[in-house]
């Protein structure tokens, strides 16, 4: 699917240690020429493995995905673009795809070295709403940006968006056309939150603003892994053991530069 540059301004997120991962995404970086208007020290795969991190903490079943991403000329204004390579297995999910960034001129990207530290960002809003199965998190937003977030996409919320994709939210995805012919996702028994209807929109997306997998995101702003993107993936593949606010473990966190201390301090932040 097509991540679209589009101006959206919205606030927030908050994040909990997260359990270990039972979902192995295995990441093949393929190249590409980098794009020519980046800041932020961050790498193309250094985000990648942040990014499929947080995924991983999210989902706790096993399951094994390979992703090859890449740099591209997208054009369009598209940020970020998936495709669906096999699928298989009972129940049938995803089992490799094809990520790809835009390298194309126009798009000034924020390469966050360290993405698990929000400190460009100076605004945190948290959204909620209860779709029918009880009030579930839709919006973890960042905005505010300054130093070098200004004025720029920012590389990581693209990337949790497309990987959100080969994680079930994909129009190739023969589950994704059977649940979705309603034009909703209904979560079932035993996902948490059963009786939740998302709301879906043209190209595999989720319908509600705040939310990672909405169709578009705009400069200025970081937009994190909600619970309804999970749920709705979660039904999608029929995944069970659900981490609705996820984390790295902490080692992943220390690579990227983050002591403990800096988790502690994020998370007692959150909690105010």
């Amino acid at each position: 699917m097509k991540l679209n540059r589009i101006l959206l301004l919205s606030g927030l997120t908050l994040m909990v240690a997260g359990q270990a991962s039972a979902l192995t995404i295995t990441r093949n970086f393929t190249g590409g020429t980098a794009s020519a208007s980046q800041a932020g020290g961050g790498t193309l795969q250094t985000i990648f493995n942040a990014a499929a991190d947080v995924w991983e903490a999210a989902i706790l079943d096993n399951h094994n995905l390979t992703l090859n991403y890449s740099w591209a000329s997208l054009g369009g204004g598209t940020l970020g673009q998936h495709s669906m390579g096999t699928q298989g297995g009972n129940p049938h999910r995803e089992t490799a795809g094809t990520i790809q960034f835009s390298n194309a001129a126009g798009i000034d990207w924020f390469m966050d070295a360290t993405p698990f530290n929000h400190s460009e960002y100076s605004t945190f809003v948290a959204s909620t709403a209860n779709l029918g199965g009880g009030v579930i998190n839709t919006g973890r937003v960042y905005t505010g940006a300054s130093g070098n977030a200004l004025n720029r996409t920012d590389m990581m919320s693209v990337m949790l968006h497309e990987i959100g994709h080969a994680l079930g939210m994909s129009s190739a995805n023969t589950a994704w056309q059977t649940e979705t012919g309603d034009g909703d996702i209904d979560v079932q028994a035993p996902r948490p939150f059963a009786g939740s209807v998302i709301p879906m929109v043209s190209g595999a997306h989720i319908n509600i603003g705040t939310t990672l997998l909405f169709p578009s995101i705009g400069e200025n702003t970081r937009r994190w892994v909600t619970a309804a993107d999970i749920l709705a993936n979660a039904e999608i593949s029929q995944f069970n053991n659900l981490n609705l606010d996820p984390v790295p473990e902490p080692a992943t966190m220390v690579a990227l530069g983050l002591g403990a201390a800096a988790v502690i301090r994020r998370k007692r932040a959150a909690k105010k």
